[in-house]
C-alpha cells in the first residue's frame, strides 16, 4: 500500500512533477523511496497527517473517494459496522453516527473493547457536554475553538470524580497568509510589526498559544528557533518601515505609536 499510494500523492509545489519517482519494496517492513530530485522536507512530509496510507482496494486512482457509500478497507483493530449520516456540509464534510466492532483478526490481537460508537454533535457543544456529564459518553474533547477552552466546563470535569480531565497539546498552527504578488515586501514587513501578538494569545487563545520563532514548528527536522529575528508588536517600527520605503502619503507623518481614534495615520 505504501509503495502504491505515496508516489501518486505528492507533487512539487509549482508543477505536476511527482516528488517520488518510484518505490522499491525491500522487505515486509522496508520501502525505499527514489525521488525525482532532492527534496529536504520529504521525511517530515511522510509524518504529516495527510500522508496516511491508503489501500488500492478502497482508493480509486483517478477520482475522489465517495465517503458516503463506499466500502472501507484496512487492517486496523476495528471494523465499521454502520455509518449513518446526520448532516452533510458539502466540501466541509459530513457528521455521522458510526459504529465500529472489534476486529477479531487484528494482527496485534483482538481489542479489549467489543464495540465503539461515535456520535455526532457538530456545532452543538452544549448537548455534547450534557451527554458526557450524564454518563452517556465515555470520552469527549474539550471543544476548543482557536485555542479557546470552555473554562467552566473544564472545571466541572476536573471536579467530577468519575471524569479524568487531561490537558494535551493540540498541535494547531495559525498564521497570516499574504499574497506576495499583491502585498509587497515593505507592506508585509509593516503588517508583521503592526500585529498585536500578545493580544492574540491572551484574548483569543486564552494563553494556550505559543509564538512560533520559525516557519518550521519547534522540534521539526531542521527547525531553527534562534536564526530568525521575528517581529514583535511595534507600531512605531511598522510606521518607520513604511516611511523608510517612501510609502505614498507617509512623507509628512510621524513614526509614532499613536493608535487613538483620529490619529494622523488613519486613512
Amino acid at each position: 500500500n505504501v509503495s502504491w499510494w505515496i508516489p501518486i500523492m505528492w507533487h512539487f509545489p509549482d508543477s505536476l512533477n511527482p516528488i517520488v519517482n518510484k518505490t522499491i519494496v525491500l522487505d515486509e517492513h522496508t520501502v525505499r523511496f527514489v525521488l525525482n530530485e532532492p527534496y529536504v522536507p520529504f521525511k517530515s512530509l511522510l509524518m504529516h497527517i495527510s500522508s496516511f496510507i491508503l489501500s488500492p482496494s478502497s482508493t480509486p486512482p483517478d477520482r475522489l473517494i465517495n465517503i458516503h457509500n463506499e466500502t472501507m478497507v484496512g487492517t486496523g483493530p476495528f471494523k465499521m459496522n454502520s455509518f449513518e449520516i446526520i448532516d452533510d456540509y458539502g466540501w466541509f464534510g459530513v457528521t455521522s453516527n458510526t459504529t465500529l466492532l472489534a476486529n477479531k483478526e487484528y494482527w496485534n490481537g483482538k481489542p479489549e473493547i467489543d464495540e465503539v460508537l461515535f456520535k455526532a454533535f457538530f456545532f452543538d457543544d452544549a448537548k455534547r457536554y450534557r451527554e458526557f456529564l450524564s454518563g452517556n459518553l465515555s470520552y469527549t474533547y474539550s471543544g476548543e475553538i482557536n485555542g479557546y477552552v470552555n473554562q467552566t466546563i473544564l472545571e466541572i470535569c476536573r471536579s467530577t470524580p468519575e471524569i479524568n480531565a487531561l490537558a494535551r497539546y493540540n498541535g494547531i498552527h495559525s498564521y497570516i497568509s499574504m499574497n506576495y504578488e499583491r502585498v509587497n515586501t515593505t507592506m508585509r514587513k509593516a503588517i508583521s510589526y503592526a500585529y498585536n501578538y500578545t493580544y492574540d494569545f491572551e484574548n483569543i487563545y486564552r494563553n494556550y498559544g505559543e509564538r512560533l520563532k520559525s516557519y518550521l514548528p519547534y522540534n521539526y527536522p531542521y527547525a531553527n528557533w534562534t536564526a530568525f529575528n521575528v517581529p514583535d508588536y511595534n507600531i512605531t517600527k511598522a510606521r518607520e518601515v513604511l516611511k523608510d520605503a517612501n510609502w505614498p502619503g507617509t512623507e509628512n507623518l510621524t513614526a509614532n505609536s499613536d493608535i487613538s481614534p483620529g490619529n494622523e495615520w488613519e486613512v
